[in-house]
């Protein structure tokens, strides 16, 4: 009877583990071709598109805050779009956006250089701006 239990639990266990690995890809399936095959506007400077909502907490209380200090810390001139995922949601899928806050950077030819589903902290957003900065 344990032994039945236990087998039980671990084809669940499986079953779960198989599921978010399949999550995984198709996300990460999708970062990609965003990188690929969306781009943006080309500018003189580097861009960084915010995707938020009016009802986001972490936007407001985190990813807003870590893209103001990764601005200061790169000291560079960059562009910061807020987009509002609900009330833009063509521009929401066309960026491949799957939950907020997303963080996309695009380097001056309006290429697409990361894509940041969920929380990017400051060094992260440098570390990706300076890339923009430095390409095109």
């Amino acid at each position: 009877m344990f032994a039945a239990d236990l087998l039980s639990r671990l084809e669940v266990l499986g079953a779960l583990l198989v599921a978010v690995a399949v999550i995984a890809s198709i996300v990460e399936l999708r970062r990609r071709w965003t990188l690929s095959h969306v781009h943006g506007d080309a500018t003189s400077t580097a861009g960084l598109l915010y995707f938020t909502t009016d009802t986001c907490v972490q936007c407001r209380t985190r990813q807003w805050p870590a893209i103001q200090r990764a601005l200061t810390l790169l000291g560079a001139p960059i562009e910061v779009k807020r987009v509002d995922a609900i009330a833009n949601p063509e521009l929401a899928d066309r960026w491949g956006v799957l939950t907020v806050p997303t963080t996309v950077v695009l380097d001056r030819a309006g290429r697409a250089l990361a894509v940041n589903y969920g929380l990017a902290e400051s060094p992260k957003l440098v570390e990706q701006l300076r890339r923009a900065t430095l390409s095109s």
